[in-house]
This record gives C-alpha cells, structure tokens and sequence, in this order.
C-alpha cells in the first residue's frame, strides 16, 4: 500500500514537473505580450501628446498590474529621482523585474532595447526605433507561440512518462 502510494507520487510529481516547464513557455508568451502592449501604449501617447518621458502616465502605472506598465513607471519614478542615463535605469529595472522570470537572455536585451532611444532621440528616429521594436517582439511572440504549441505537449506528456518510468523501475 505504502509502496504503490509512493509510486503514484513519484508519478504526479514527475508530472507536475512537466506541467510547470509547459506553462513557463506560456508564461513567456504572456509576458512578451504584455511588454508589447505597454510599448504600444507609450508610442502612441508620445505621437499623439509629445511631451517628456517623465510626463507620460503620471498616475496610471500603479493602477495596472502588468510587469511592463510596472517598468515603465518605475522608469520615469527613477528618472526624476536618481542622476543616471535613462539607458542605465531601464537596463537595471528590466532586470528587477523581468530577472526572476522565464524570460531568455534574446528576451531580456530585447526588453531593455527602449533605454537607448526613448527620449533621447528626435522624434521621426524614436518612431522609426518604436517601429522596429514592435516588429522584433511580434517576431518573439510568434516563436514563443510556436515553442509553446510544439514543445509544451512533450514537457507534460514527458513528465508523466519519466515518473511512469521511473515507478516501473522501483516496481
């Protein structure tokens, strides 16, 4: 009884196992979305207002609860306190927030590539780099999508597998 109780944890916690690393691939997929929405976001309110960085969502970055409206204001909160490069600032708070997750090192770089244009170049170049952001997180998205859809199945039958191994091996 004891025994085969063990195995069938063996089993599920193989399993389980499977079941986190398919949902870290989505979890990827949620964070790069989320990223590309604040990105979206900020490019229009700075077509359509133009004015400073520090001024951009003065109010509305706490009252959401996404990762990337969370770096944005703490951004521009870190902007009006501290005396460094906004390239440095962006850089060191993707890495707060973004650090611990399943995010890869392509992704991260990715994230912290705002920090060396916006707002700091004249405004056709920081649309033309807004531009070529989106399309390079469209371009992750997508591969994180397919990563997802092909790879996610396997981790979770995998993990079932390997503990149904494993519990024969002990049988």
């Amino acid at each position: 009884m004891f025994k085969f109780a063990g195995l069938m944890g063996l089993v599920l916690g193989t399993g389980l196992i499977g079941i986190m690393k398919s949902f870290q691939l989505k979890e990827r997929i949620r964070l790069l979305e989320d990223y590309l929405q604040m990105i979206l976001d900020v490019k229009g309110y700075i077509n359509y207002f133009r004015e400073p960085l520090i001024q951009i969502y003065r109010n509305e970055g706490k009252k959401c609860g996404s990762e990337g409206f969370m770096l944005f204001d703490r951004v521009r909160h870190d902007l009006t306190q501290k005396e460094a490069e906004i390239s440095q600032i962006w850089a060191l708070n993707v890495d707060k927030i973004y650090g611990s997750t399943c995010l890869g090192p392509e992704d991260i770089e990715l994230l912290k590539y705002p920090g060396f244009f916006i707002g700091q170049t004249d405004y056709e170049n920081q649309l033309a780099r807004f531009e070529y952001l989106e399309k390079r997180l469209v371009e992750q998205i997508e591969a994180a999508r397919e990563n997802y859809v092909k790879i996610g199945p396997l981790y979770r039958k995998l993990g079932f597998f390997a503990g149904g191994l494993a519990a024969i091996f002990f049988i």
